[in-house]
């Protein structure tokens, strides 16, 4: 049996809508150590299998829903108000506050001067359904394999064959004892002439927290549970490695010693050797003292003859053998290094593996063997440099399955079947999930609405669609993403540029931006082909998305300047390279064409599809640019930093241009001049000699083209 979803209603950052995480199935984790050699560099199943990642942005609600699966195995206390969703809460609060109101006026306040309780009943029945709640709903799957469990007994009904089972846990507030305090509060603060205001919003939580929490149960199949005839934690064994893992000199000593002493208490022979030791070591201990023995004798004789004594002797137990005497000493290749001196990065990741070891020794397959066994682990890229996360999945996998093989002892191998929840902001722990798995399924991505949560269930068959193409897309997304643009679920907004020009320039002018330099916008320079690949995981994650992407003029060979022999096109005007309208011109760009269809070039607009907006150049003066580059001269050629940057790019092209003109003669050249941008290769040394000249004057910097400008206020508004 494994956890297959869970949904948190009006739980913290969570409402009732996209409130729904689901988890990769359980996996069993064991080993065969006779079937298992020592070098065997075959694919292994192991942890890595069982993983589901939950990404996202710093406060998206990662650890609330590890804290929820806590929440169900511990008693219930005081109420936390702040486990209700924030907009719940003032929704039952206003709907509490019309409620005390026509209350007080119904009564005309006689109340205050009598019995309370004569009011009791009525005021308990009025405000009912005006206190908050949230509930936690639970699927569980039932493995074709699973033994059979009295866990199961108590939500399911006795001619089930179903394999899934919901279970809904509902938390309340005891209402007598709230009601009753909020009518003392009614007395005490009305009546008081400091305070003759209305019930706030504030009075509520002070309420809400003097109040306990009440525990319902409902099974889908077996309806409403006796609160008695349900143990939760039996149904969940649980490890949680917190990110908050206070890691100090001693760490790793006292956790491998747990593990020592586990391995001490699970394997006879090292018990006994053990045991043999702490004889031996006492005895000899015994021997060198007792010669000292006498003396301190004949000190406690002049004291009391008949009365005092001492006898010498070793004190080692069995207990301060293995916690107190075993040294811990790492090596980095051949020389020895202390604990202490250790880089944090290793300790965390030796912490971690120690942490899930101790987990695995502890487990008891007899009588946990049908529960749901989760193993979480927040935020491990804590103190790892970048290329110790992107192997992080893979060296757990193999140091778990490493650890199984050698506590078999020639055995019969421990069996786990485990599910393992890692929250993570790290961008190479993502992409060493998608590398070790080689699929985006089981990857949950969390992001903030309106200050409330979403989840957002990631899987390969959502994204690939229905055709050949579509698969073809996916396999693209997963390599690119494995290597290049996983930050993009870690950004609060993303820019997809085509060439290496916008990528280099619209990073400063970005920073420079006063509604967007605060936020994280990630860019990302791909293909103008490739940016309707990224389309159905930019619109499934919601992030706002913009797409700057070239018109891409489709031109005869003379309109490119590459002219045959006797053109009568160019014998007619050699200014025809410039484009002036774009009636019954076509675009290459594939992200264009795929949107407006068959349409030409005249008929295009912006595209805004709810969290994307996709971008091209428009006329500027009196010609339509095909570039970004070309859109820059057309837009700012009179910009003396422009000017200089593009003579130090070409200066032989661009002492030709003002030849004849001036620098007024740009415009009219612009399409050729961009056209030796991208015929030498030369995109880059053009965008970082602008780049230069920016930043040595950045209050003359060009202006953007307009199209960006337009791109850039979308951006303000979604991020608004």
């Amino acid at each position: 049996m494994y956890l297959k979803s869970i949904k948190l209603n009006n739980f913290r950052k969570y409402q009732t809508e996209n409130n729904e995480a689901s988890f990769q199935k359980s996996t069993m984790i064991d080993k065969n150590p006779k079937i298992i050699k020592e070098n065997d560099s075959t694919e292994e199943q192991g942890i890595s299998d069982s993983i589901t990642l939950i990404v996202g942005k710093n406060n998206a609600g990662k650890t609330t829903i590890t804290h929820a699966i806590n929440l169900l195995l511990e008693p219930l206390g005081k109420v936390n108000p702040y486990n209700f969703n924030l907009c719940h809460l003032k929704g039952k609060y206003e709907s509490l506050n019309t409620i005390v109101n026509a209350f007080i006026q119904q009564n005309n306040k006689n109340f205050f001067y009598e019995n309370l309780n004569n009011y009791l009943d009525s005021f308990t029945s009025a405000i009912e359904n005006s206190l908050p709640k949230f509930s936690f709903e639970l699927s569980f799957l039932c493995d074709s394999d699973d033994e059979s469990s009295g866990v199961l007994n108590s939500f399911t009904s006795l001619d089930s064959s179903n394999d899934e089972i919901k279970l809904i846990v509902e938390y309340g507030i005891v209402i007598d004892k709230f009601s009753l305090n909020l009518l003392k509060h009614l007395v005490r603060t009305t009546a008081s002439k400091s305070r003759c205001g209305p019930f706030l919003f504030n009075d509520f939580i002070d309420l809400l927290q003097q109040s306990k929490l009440t525990q319902t149960f409902q099974s889908d199949l077996a309806g409403k549970i006796d609160s008695k005839d349900i143990n939760l934690n039996s149904l969940f064994n649980i490890k949680k490695i917190e990110a908050n893992r206070n890691l100090h000199d001693k760490s790793l000593s006292k956790l491998y010693g747990q593990i020592i002493k586990l391995f001490y208490d699970n394997d006879p022979t090292f018990k006994d050797t053990i045991l043999n030791g702490v004889e031996s070591s006492n005895n000899n201990i015994k021997s060198l003292v007792s010669g000292k023995q006498s003396n301190f004798s004949d000190v406690l004789s002049q004291i009391e003859s008949s009365h005092f004594d001492l006898t010498l002797g070793g004190g080692i137990t069995e207990s301060s053998f293995l916690t107190s005497l075993i040294k811990y000493t790492f090596f980095d290749e051949k020389n020895e290094i202390p604990e202490n001196q250790f880089g944090l990065g290793y300790i965390s990741l030796l912490y971690i593996i120690g942490e899930i070891i101790h987990f695995i020794e502890d487990y008891d397959e007899f009588s946990e063997y049908s529960g749901t066994n989760l193993l979480f682990i927040e935020e491990p890229e804590a103190f790892m440099h970048p290329h110790l996360q992107e192997f992080f999945i893979n060296r757990i996998n193999k140091a778990v399955n490493k650890i199984l093989l050698i506590t078999s002892n020639g055995t019969e191998p421990k069996r786990l079947k485990l599910q393992t929840i890692i929250t993570t902001h790290s961008a190479h722990i993502l992409n060493s999930k998608i590398h070790t798995n080689n699929t985006l399924d089981n990857i949950i991505y969390l992001n903030s609405q309106k200050n409330n949560g979403h989840i957002i269930n990631l899987s390969d068959n959502d994204l690939k669609g229905h055709s050949e193409n579509e698969a073809d897309n996916l396999t693209f997304l997963k390599t690119h993403i494995k290597f290049k643009a996983s930050e993009l679920f870690f950004s609060d907004a993303v820019i997809l540029v085509e060439g290496v020009t916008e990528e280099v320039l619209l990073q400063y002018y970005l920073s420079e931006n006063k509604n967007l330099k605060d936020y994280y916008i990630t860019i990302f320079r791909i293909d103008g082909a490739h940016a309707s690949v990224y389309k159905t995981l930019l619109n499934k994650l919601n992030i706002p998305t913009l797409i700057i992407t070239d018109l891409d003029i489709k031109r005869s060979s003379c309109e490119k300047g590459e002219c045959k022999k006797d053109c009568e096109l160019c014998d007619v005007n050699e200014a025809y390279k410039q484009v002036k309208v774009l009636t019954g011109k076509k675009s290459t760009n594939h992200t264009l064409s795929s949107l407006h269809l068959d349409k030409n070039l005249d008929e295009y607009d912006y595209v805004e599809d709810n969290n994307i907006k996709i971008v091209f150049q428009k006329k500027i003066g009196d010609f339509y640019a095909t570039s970004f580059e070309e859109a820059l001269i057309l837009s700012s050629h009179d910009n003396l930093l422009l000017q200089t940057a593009l003579k130090n790019t070409h200066p032989n092209i661009y002492k030709n241009i003002i030849s004849s003109g001036g620098v007024s003669n740009l415009p009219n050249k612009s399409y050729y001049f961009q056209a030796a941008i991208s015929r030498n290769n030369s995109k880059s040394k053009f965008a970082n000699n602008l780049l230069l000249e920016i930043i040595k004057a950045p209050d003359d910097k060009p202006n953007l083209p307009q199209y960006i400008l337009d791109g850039f206020e979308f951006l303000i508004e979604k991020l608004g």
